[in-house]
């Protein structure tokens, strides 16, 4: 592959793209999600994977961009202007001066691909570049990845190499380099009927449902940022047994509003207006409620909930508790898909992220101390088969009178749903 100028890697969730990925950056370790280093030959190579909420030198997004540039030869001057130039693509001009810290998935996503970019390396790994982005935004990303293989951006190298991996085929940035393209690897399907097995348990999940839902009212809700205003005046009014999603652009505030419902507002972030409610129980975006009912919130990061623990002996567990039935098609379901026989470190993101949300899932049903599941983009990264087995789980909650309020940039993915435009 090396003298390939585009390699495409389009293979399902757990069939070893990220490791793939790290082979060809040398194998080198990555701590953070953006990779610099230089080949033994001298070429430079930079590697982007998935993780967000990584840890970074810098704070301001200003640094994390301008810094390789500076370090790659460019003065200052140079290096502001041409990450202005990459923002205002994605009309994010005001990230420049932002916290890296307090930016939301898909803020973090763009930052860190534009980081791995800027430089033009001679080699560009980027694992499923597209996720968390909204279309057009990736519409942005793939114009750029474009404009890296035909030398529109500044860069050393004559010839560049893009190495990028997807779990969904049906990206258009695929389709769009085929004639680009000179190697294309799709890994096949384990074939381990993971969906009927879900399709099972979530049956026999709703069967075992406790407790009930209450209505969730948002009263003129306001949340701004610094002084950036997100979302302004919105009144909702949910009921329980639906599924709801929360669509809109990046950075228009949805992940926000999640957590503003869940009394998880971070600092910097204010509820300038309005207050939320359910069962009578009020407040104003950062205290939790006191009694029942009680809302789950699975955000973004919530891979690191589970590091520590084992997910297989886990979801016995839970379900053991709920009954017999339950606990049965929980061994049937633990049997069909590998991911349970590893523990979630060992796991790729989506993965985790799936492993996640149906332990979340498991809990809301059988706890009739909760009565609202939130949660935050579950589905980037995902392949078609763990899209519909997510589908599946959230669609089991709702079945079983509780609320469902998801955050995603593919809200056709659940069926039946209610939309919520931001």
């Amino acid at each position: 592959m090396n003298d390939s100028t585009v390699t495409i890697i389009v293979a399902p969730n757990g069939w070893g793209k990220s490791r793939l990925l790290n082979s060809f950056s040398s194998g080198a370790p990555n701590e953070g999600s953006v990779l610099h280093q230089r080949h033994p030959n001298g070429n430079l190579f930079a590697f982007v994977e998935q993780t967000i909420d990584c840890p970074t030198i810098a704070s301001r997004v200003d640094s994390v961009l301008q810094t390789p540039l500076v370090m790659g030869g460019a003065s200052l001057d140079q290096a502001r202007t041409q990450v202005m130039n990459c923002l205002t693509r994605f009309d994010m001009e005001w990230l420049h001066n932002s916290d890296i810290k307090h930016l939301c998935g898909g803020e973090d996503r763009i930052v860190r691909l534009i980081a791995g970019m800027l430089r033009s390396p001679a080699r560009l790994i980027l694992d499923d570049p597209l996720g968390m982005l909204d279309a057009k935004r990736a519409r942005v990303m793939q114009d750029l990845l474009a404009d890296y293989i035909k030398g529109g951006l500044e860069r050393e190298y004559s010839h560049v190499h893009l190495i990028a991996a997807f779990s969904d085929p049906s990206h258009e940035v695929i389709t769009s380099f085929t004639s680009a393209t000179d190697a294309l690897l799709i890994g096949e399907p384990q074939n381990n009927s993971l969906e009927s097995a879900v399709s099972s348990f979530c049956f026999a999940l709703t069967n075992n449902a406790r407790g009930t839902s209450c209505t969730l009212r948002l009263n003129d809700i306001s949340l701004h940022a610094g002084e950036r205003f997100l979302i302004c005046h919105r009144s909702y009014e949910l009921v329980p047994g639906k599924v709801y999603v929360l669509t809109g652009p990046n950075a228009c505030g949805k992940s926000l509003l999640l957590k503003a419902i869940a009394g998880k507002l971070p600092h910097g972030v204010t509820l300038s207006s309005g207050q939320l409610s359910i069962g009578g129980h009020c407040h104003k975006g950062r205290t939790s409620f006191s009694s029942k009912p009680h809302i789950l919130l699975v955000p973004q990061d919530s891979t690191r909930l589970l590091t520590s623990f084992d997910a297989f002996d886990m979801l016995q567990r839970m379900c053991a508790s709920a009954g017999e039935a339950l606990a049965k098609e929980a061994q049937t379901l633990l049997t069909r898909d590998v991911i349970w026989s590893r523990r979630v470190t060992e796991s790729s993101v989506a993965e985790s992220r799936f492993v996640t949300v149906l332990l979340a899932a498991v809990a809301t049903i059988t706890n009739p101390q909760i009565s609202w599941l939130l949660v935050d983009e579950p589905d980037a990264y995902m392949d078609r088969e763990h899209k519909r087995c997510l589908n599946c789980l959230l669609q089991a909650v709702a079945e079983a009178k509780k609320g469902v309020i998801v955050v995603s940039h593919a809200p056709d993915i659940y069926t039946p749903h209610d939309a919520i435009f931001i």
